[in-house]
Parts: structure tokens; sequence; C-alpha cells
């Protein structure tokens, strides 16, 4: 069962900046990880967990959504998922994002 209200599919293949590249079935497989990190984030509140680049594209993609990425983050986690874009872009960050 989805987590996600919003079609991130649809929202994919209609986005100007989302990678061209991807195939259909590409997009179907990252969204599934997304909403797996979405559970992981839900059952492990305190760890800082990082996304691979494929799951962040689609997180940026539910986040364009906002009422929807609202309702699906307080449905399963009871808060909204902050999203620190660009973390580990320092070297300093490196060392947490590589644990």
């Amino acid at each position: 069962m989805s987590v996600v209200s919003v079609d991130l599919k649809d929202k994919a293949e209609r986005s100007e900046s989302f990678p061209k590249e991807w195939s259909g079935n590409q997009i179907e497989i990252s969204i599934e990880r997304y909403e797996k990190f979405l559970r992981l984030a839900s059952k492990y509140p305190l760890a800082s967990i990082a996304p691979t680049r494929d799951i962040d594209e689609i997180w940026h993609l539910h986040m364009l959504s906002p009422v929807s990425y609202y309702k699906d983050c307080m449905k399963l986690m009871g808060k909204i998922l902050d999203h620190d874009g660009g973390f580990g872009a320092k070297s300093e960050e490196l060392p947490e994002l590589e644990s």
C-alpha cells in the first residue's frame, strides 16, 4: 500500500527538471525506494537517514505538491520530514553522510 497520495510517476513524466533519461520502470523503482525511505524514517525518527540520489529526486517531486506532502508526512510520521538539501557537499559533513 502506498504511503504517498499523489501520482509521483505522473509528476516525474510531466516535470521539466526531472531527468529525461529515466525510463518508466526506473521511475517506478525509485518511487518504491522513496516509499521505503519514508517508512524507514517513520520507524526510526531519531536516526539521520540520507537518501540516495534517485530517492532524493522523487522526494523533491513529492515536496512540489505541498498539501499532499504535508498530509502524507503527518499521516505516516506525525510531523513533516525536513529536507536538508545539499547536505554532504561540505567536506566536514562527509563523515556523517558516509556513516
